[in-house]
């Protein structure tokens, strides 16, 4: 028995079937066409109302944010340039160790250790007579201490009023215990002494 071929198969079927077969031939892509250009505007209308929305926001927040900024910005007694004058530069009284563990007996933080570090910056000119400038660095380690504690303890130090800077905080949670962070707190002040050696 032969195999049956497709023409074969359409001579076999009547007019009135092939005619059919035409229109869906003719109707199924138009179709087809119909449903994939639906989804498209319709997907195109989503894109569209999203992009308005972040227009909109943009729009705020470009009316809003100086405002902001402005609100945020430091006042002439915060900037470094207060906090550092040449003054404090020369003769700067901060004991690192001793400032943070005052502060973190007021603020109710119980540090675990404090590691010191003295940086020198700028300049290596070989005029030893000349002052220079030193980065006195403290990181306090604190293990376990609830997150408000630590929040008390930074506010503390920033409303000291003493020439110190917060330059980093490592912030871990404890999944354990909620509310409860592991923390590394880094302080900085500044000094002009002369060089050693």
């Amino acid at each position: 028995m032969a195999k049956e071929t497709l023409s074969d198969k359409f001579d076999a079927l009547s007019a009135r079937e092939k005619k059919m077969l035409a229109a869906m031939a003719i109707i199924m892509p138009i179709l087809v066409m119909v449903v994939i250009s639906g989804l498209f505007s319709r997907s195109l209308g989503s894109i569209e109302d999203q992009t308005r929305e972040y227009q909109k926001s943009l729009d705020l927040l470009a009316v809003a944010g100086p405002v902001y900024l402005k609100k945020q910005a430091p006042t002439d007694k915060n900037t470094l340039a207060s906090l550092f004058t040449e003054e404090v530069l020369t003769d700067n009284p901060v004991k690192l160790t001793g400032f943070m563990a005052a502060r973190a007996t007021e603020a109710g933080v119980s540090p675990n250790s404090y590691d010191t570090e003295e940086i020198p910056l700028g300049g290596s000119s070989s005029d030893k007579s000349q002052p220079m400038l030193f980065e006195n660095k403290v990181r306090v380690d604190i293990r376990a201490t609830q997150i408000n504690d630590l929040m008390k303890f930074l506010e503390v130090i920033e409303r000291s009023g003493e020439p110190v800077v917060i330059k980093r905080i490592d912030l871990r949670g404890n999944s354990r215990v909620p509310g409860e962070v592991r923390a590394r707190v880094e302080v900085s002040t500044f000094v002009k002494k002369k060089k050693e050696g």
